[in-house]
């Protein structure tokens, strides 16, 4: 099977009001105990300056000049992402209204649930494009270290369930904290660590 593990940096908190500036990806093919990595994927979004949360910027390695270089326009950063996904599509769905068969792509993150696909979601819908993300099948490594460090109360419990403080506990480098990219590598030797340790 394959997963995607992504990330998103936004210009605030608010999916309905602030801007995808930052997306990156890593495919996987996971079979029993070994994962594959298949691609990788990242770019970086033209944004409503205006509309931004200054702190948000701050915090998500915003720079000014990289941007004016490297970011692409939201229609563009949609289209490419969505085939990115598409690639990695394997879940089989069937469409309530049309009932006919279509593929969709089983994602990961940390606090993925909570944030990323929310963003996600109102991105896709702003743009009136059809997702090709399954949000059933979505894993978030918040819930698998919850599973493992707050239900089976084995070992000391982390101080809280950060990415950054997850990855310390168990061992693994998060360097560029808030770049996506590095985010999601952290994230995806995160769930690998979990799962092997559990």
């Amino acid at each position: 099977m394959k997963i995607v593990f992504y990330d998103i940096e936004t210009s605030g908190l608010s999916p309905n009001k602030h801007d995808i500036i930052q997306i990156a990806a890593i495919a996987f093919s996971v079979e029993s105990e070994k994962w594959v990595e298949l691609e990788e994927f990242e770019i970086k979004i033209e944004f409503d300056l205006e509309k931004a949360d200054p702190e948000a910027l701050e915090n998500n390695c915003y720079n000014k000049e990289v941007w004016e270089k490297e970011a692409i326009p939201q229609k563009k950063a949609i289209r490419v992402f969505s085939d990115f996904i598409r690639k990695h599509s394997d879940v089989k769905r069937v469409g309530k209204k049309s009932g006919k068969e279509f593929l969709c792509c089983r994602t990961a993150g940390h606090n993925i649930k909570n944030f990323d696909d929310l963003f996600v979601r109102a991105f896709f819908k702003r743009m009136d494009i059809f997702c090709p993300i399954d949000f059933m099948e979505t894993y978030d490594t918040i819930q698998l270290a919850l599973w493992k460090f707050g239900l089976e109360r084995t070992g000391a419990a982390p101080e809280n369930y950060q990415l950054g403080t997850l990855c310390d506990k168990l061992g693994i480098t998060l360097k560029n904290a808030h770049d996506a990219l590095s985010d999601i590598r952290a994230n995806s030797e995160l769930a690998k660590a979990i799962l092997n340790f559990l």
